[in-house]
């Protein structure tokens, strides 16, 4: 019974019906970006384009530091050498950053299921552990940011992005705060990772957070060089606050706000401060659908080549 069952649900994945879906999928998601970048307007995006090539050198390796390192980190979650599965990660990325926070996951986690052949407890699993750790990183880097600055003058900077939610950002801020210690405290119940493992996600972790952080401020001392580095060190640490906070309420005003007030910082024209930004944004998106698009094909052929690491593959023990 079991395998007429295994039967009918192999049918189910690869059949027509599921195929159209994934289709669908792949076309709302392109027109969605395509409608964003209509919105941008592609004059502006022209005319606010840097000169300099190592700008976009930078950009485009900032792009994939997020999928690399989660493929590092599933490598060992997953005890899979994951050949030729970057796709399935750039993906991943696209879905969570350009359409729905967390979209990546459930995609993952599908993808894990019918590339790999793994259980859906033991993916769900990991996947969720994976996410915990990297909110604890992201969440005690933006504290510990926050409490280096009040004693600096660009704290402010993060305050004025949009005064209304001063409240809020304070409220979710110290909230964030007490989660890392209970992460920590009740591990042994919310992760099923053992500890040695924990560590070494939470390396790479770490690592990612410092090399996208040192990119994006290379990036920016690259557009503008006369700007001094600590100002874009302070605006790296203060766009990192409003993003990696959880529940903050109008989070793209407070990034837009965060922009103008970064301009009466900045010894350089607003219009040039401007442009960099708008342009980075309109490249981003661009890359998204470029990469959703290349993904989507190489996807395809990643699906039949899972290849195991050598030796059993254990379901992760509780620390």
């Amino acid at each position: 019974m079991q395998t007429f069952w295994q039967n009918i649900a192999t049918r189910m994945q690869n059949g027509p019906i599921v195929k159209l879906l994934q289709f669908l999928l792949f076309s709302v998601v392109i027109l969605y970006l395509a409608d964003r970048l209509g919105a941008i307007g592609w004059r502006n995006v022209m005319a606010s384009l840097p000169t300099n090539p190592f700008f976009y050198l930078v950009l485009v390796a900032g792009y994939f530091v997020m999928p690399i390192s989660e493929l590092a980190i599933y490598r060992r979650l997953w005890d899979h050498d994951l050949k030729g599965a970057m796709p399935a990660f750039v993906r991943k990325k696209v879905l969570n950053e350009a359409v729905v926070g967390y979209s990546g996951e459930a995609y993952l986690f599908l993808w894990a299921r019918k590339a790999l052949g793994m259980e859906g407890r033991q993916a769900f699993s990991t996947i969720k552990d994976n996410n915990l750790l990297s909110a604890a990183v992201s969440t005690s880097t933006a504290v510990l940011l926050v409490i280096f600055f009040m004693f600096t003058d660009y704290f402010e900077v993060v305050f004025k992005a949009s005064p209304d939610n001063s409240t809020s950002l304070i409220v979710m801020l110290c909230i964030s705060a007490l989660m890392v210690p209970i992460i920590f405290r009740f591990r042994r119940k919310l992760m099923s990772l053992p500890p040695e493992m924990i560590r070494r996600v939470l390396t790479i972790h770490i690592l990612r957070l410092l090399t996208v952080e040192l990119l994006q401020i290379i990036l920016w001392s690259i557009a503008l060089p006369d700007v001094p580095v600590i100002t874009w060190v302070a605006f790296a640490a203060a766009q990192m606050v409003l993003t990696r906070v959880p529940m903050l309420p109008n989070k793209e005003l407070m990034l837009l706000g965060l922009g103008v007030t970064l301009a009466t910082y900045v010894d350089a024209p607003s219009a040039a401060v401007a442009g960099m930004f708008f342009a980075a944004g309109a490249l981003l998106q661009i890359f998204n659908v470029l990469a959703f698009t290349a993904s989507s094909f190489a996807g395809a052929r990643v699906k039949s080549e899972p290849i195991l690491i050598e030796g059993p593959s254990e379901t992760p023990k509780e620390a």
